[in-house]
């Protein structure tokens, strides 16, 4: 039987994935409508980054500022994730701009597959 700390972190994290989802979805409705009042994808893309940015410094400050330290290899690590996905959050963000939000949705899910099969 579970203890209720571990019932308790699995609904957090249940819902922190849900509430992920919905976020997902509705960031290509949102940028949409920034490119409709002429905002270019490069924009949107660096607004979003700094914005997501800002919000988690300000959280890990607030509450966690215990955490706030790094191996250097943990930290080369994170700098070259954050290049790629950085790459790939520019190329959703101009690939959005030329086809459906929908459809772009749908295309940038395939990591998911990529992720599986080569993990």
């Amino acid at each position: 039987m579970k203890s209720s700390g571990q019932s308790r972190a699995l609904n957090t994290g249940v819902l922190a994935a849900a509430l992920a989802a919905v976020a997902a979805g509705l960031l290509p409705i949102f940028a949409k409508q920034a490119y409709a009042a002429g905002a270019a994808p490069i924009a949107v893309a660096m607004l979003r980054t700094v914005g997501a940015a800002g919000l988690l410094w300000i959280i890990h400050l607030l509450f966690y500022r215990k955490h706030l330290q790094i191996y250097p290899f943990a930290l080369g690590a994170c700098l070259v994730a954050g290049a790629f996905n950085g790459v790939g959050s520019l190329l959703f963000y101009v690939g959005l701009s030329r086809v459906d939000a929908a459809l772009a949705q749908l295309l940038f899910t395939l990591h998911v597959i990529f992720l599986t099969v080569f993990s």
